[in-house]
């Protein structure tokens, strides 16, 4: 039986285990953060700052007709537009572009968390979100990393689109996307990690 990948834990499958069959990778440590834990974090730190590449526009469903929300550039939003922002699903290709403006304000987030305004926070805006994510990171090991975020140059963060085979395909009836897997295993063994595979080999290897 085939079923999305974001509804596995409907299904009481392990969604990290399946993300670790899926790229072939072993996952240590994993976060799976429900999306109102970012407005939670954006009370904490006042407001998010981020820079928006083009205007966004909603559709209304009632009338069928546009609306603007946002301007293209620099601003400032509060948690409530920022949850208009990451809940938005109004464009032309949908959630892949939603995912792209996910994933920017998740960088945003993180830059606005690691000003200087707001370093002293950082304890807090730990529990914020430990509060509201699944996580086998313990408070003291999240306290640790938190502890060291100044040191970490944003420029060494990477986030990348998950490879899409058919944009079209469904599962029971549902519309979703196509991951393609032997893409997605690529780009993780060859741009960022060993792959499981590899570990295991390293090890008959080394034995």
């Amino acid at each position: 039986m085939k079923i999305l990948l974001n509804d596995v834990h409907t299904y009481r499958v392990d969604t990290v285990e399946e993300v670790e069959q899926l790229l072939d990778v072993s996952i240590d440590y994993y976060a799976i953060i429900d999306l109102d834990t970012i407005p939670a974090v954006i009370e904490e730190i006042g407001g998010l700052t981020i820079t928006l590449d083009e205007e966004i526009w909603k559709l209304n469903k009632k009338t069928g007709k546009w609306y603007f929300v946002f301007p293209k550039g620099k601003q400032t939003l509060n948690a409530e537009q920022v949850e208009t922002l990451v809940r938005n699903r109004d464009y032309a290709d949908g959630d892949i572009s939603r995912g792209k403006m996910q994933r920017k304000i998740m960088t945003a987030l993180i830059q606005n968390m690691m000003s200087a305004k707001n370093i002293l926070k950082l304890p807090a805006i730990a529990n914020v979100i430990l509060e509201n994510t699944n996580t086998n990171v313990t408070v003291r090991e999240a306290m640790k990393y938190i502890s060291e975020l100044k040191e970490i140059n944003l420029e060494d963060i990477t986030s990348v689109n998950m490879p899409i085979a058919d944009i079209a395909y469904k599962v029971n009836g549902t519309s979703c996307v196509l991951v393609d897997e032997e893409e997605a295993r690529r780009i993780i063994s060859e741009d960022w990690i060993y792959t499981r595979s590899e570990e295991n080999n390293t090890e008959i290897n080394e034995e």
